[in-house]
């Protein structure tokens, strides 16, 4: 501020006139009164002195240059340098946010490299441990059967059986059980048996893994391990796996245990199972049931109401075979095979047909023998019965014969709850959905160990 001051009602008149800032009019009037008030003067005067001092002190040579305009464009120039480096601050950010991302892009690729391969020798760690639990309940199931007089335990009490022998409920659970639910079984086809009637003891497997199904299961690494009765333990790949177990057992005794020549046992099966693709589903039960030797009697499938029926007929030594098959197309919601023992009515029908042989070569002989009609007559008539009853036998046996070498499976299958698939335009952004999400995955993976690790 200016030792003196202009008129309070002039000084905002008088500051336009002194900066050009007003009209003609109002020159004029700021002028007539100037020449009347010395204050004005002054005031005036000592603006423009201070002007002079400020122009002389901020443009140095160039003095004689508008003032406002030298003003402006210090301060075009100070906000172009001010831009530049704001320019240069996000070019640095983008750099370093490219290199970052390029860093994670690294990372990601090699964790994609990686991590199946530790999860591999994850896996390889958790065979090794389920070898060594399989090698234990070997050994104690073995010790279980040199204090029963060589007989092993039974499949329902196997585990009761053998687990005083171990002390650990552990050891009967695959290392993989928190994934797979994966659990041991003893072999249903040496449970019980003596060993002395086992003839290899290094072949013939022991104990084994199953899934919750019941069925066997590969967990690790696409094979999965088996105890031997000799008490090795092996790993198998799912391809060359014992073919032992993939029998349920139903088949018909090799020997006559003295009763007959040969024992008559008759199968009927029922299975129900539910698939994901009813109509693929169909056509494997059916492939299955010819490569096993059987034939099919009925096949119908209900696409509307999520339903198809098979009825079967297979060589009773395949029994198992087929059931095996069959419920390896998905979830087995049920099955029962019911059998009978046709031996002493086989038996009984084959001893009438020797009779009613031997009846009618009597009486034969009696009727060319007889001079009498009316005998003769009498005897023809009994003979027509005995060969009646000889067909009967005869169609009885073979009926026996029939149900003992052909066994009856009645098939259900059921379409889970399962979505179609996509096709088209729809499967495929799906599947690059999916692609995307997995690569998010794994970068946010990558990127939270770079987050841990990067301030070190």
């Amino acid at each position: 501020m200016t030792a003196k001051q202009a008129c309070e009602k002039w000084i905002e008149r008088v500051s336009a006139y002194a900066d050009g800032e007003c009209g003609l009019v109002e020159r004029i009037l700021v002028r007539l009164h100037l020449r009347e008030c010395e204050r004005c003067r002054e005031w005036l005067a000592q603006v423009r002195a201070d002007e002079v001092a400020f122009r002389a002190a901020y443009l140095g040579e160039d003095a004689e240059e508008d003032l406002t305009d030298a003003v402006m464009a210090r301060v075009a120039e100070q906000s172009g340098a001010e831009q530049r480096r704001e320019q240069s601050r996000k070019r640095a950010g983008s750099q370093r946010l490219i290199e970052v991302l390029v860093a994670v892009g690294m990372l990601a690729v090699l964790g994609a490299i990686l991590f199946p391969t530790f999860a591999r020798s994850r896996e390889k760690a958790r065979t090794s441990s389920c070898m060594s639990n399989l090698k234990q309940l070997a050994i104690a199931t073995e010790m279980f059967a040199q204090d029963h007089d060589g007989r092993l335990p039974g499949a329902v009490t196997w585990r009761d059986d053998v687990l005083p022998y171990v002390n650990n409920e552990q050891l009967f659970k695959c290392p993989s059980d928190e994934v797979d639910n994966v659990t041991y079984a003893i072999n249903p086809l040496v449970a019980g048996r003596d060993l002395d009637e086992i003839d290899d003891h290094q072949e013939t497997v022991l104990l084994y893994e199953i899934g919750e199904s019941g069925r066997p299961v590969f967990p690790h690494n696409g094979g999965a391990n088996y105890a031997f009765v000799d008490g090795h333990v092996k790993w198998y790949s799912r391809e060359n796996a014992p073919e032992e177990l993939q029998t349920t057992g139903f088949a018909p005794p090799t020997q006559s245990y003295g009763i007959a020549e040969r024992l008559k046992l008759a199968y009927e099966a029922s299975i129900e199972v539910i698939v994901d693709n009813l109509y693929q589903a169909v056509l494997q039960a059916e492939a299955a049931v010819r490569e096993y030797g059987g034939f099919i009697l009925n096949s119908s499938l209900d696409g509307r109401g999520g339903y198809a029926s098979l009825t079967v007929k297979v060589p009773t030594q395949e029994v198992g075979n087929v059931i095996n098959a069959l419920g390896s197309l998905g979830f087995v919601a049920h099955r029962e095979v019911a059998g009978e023992d046709l031996t002493g009515r086989y038996v009984s029908a084959q001893r009438g047909i020797e009779q009613s042989a031997e009846r009618q070569q009597r009486l034969e002989g009696m009727v060319r023998e007889m001079a009498d009609d009316e005998q003769r007559v009498a005897a023809e008539s009994s003979l027509g019965e005995v060969e009646d009853e000889t067909a009967q036998a005869q169609d009885q046996t073979f009926d026996i014969d029939a149900r003992a070498t052909l066994a009856t499976i009645s098939a259900t299958l059921l379409q889970g709850a399962v979505a179609p698939e996509p096709t088209g335009v729809i499967a495929s952004f799906l599947a690059a959905a999916r692609s995307f999400w997995r690569v998010l995955q794994g970068l946010g993976s990558v990127a939270a160990w770079v987050i841990v690790f990067l301030p070190i």
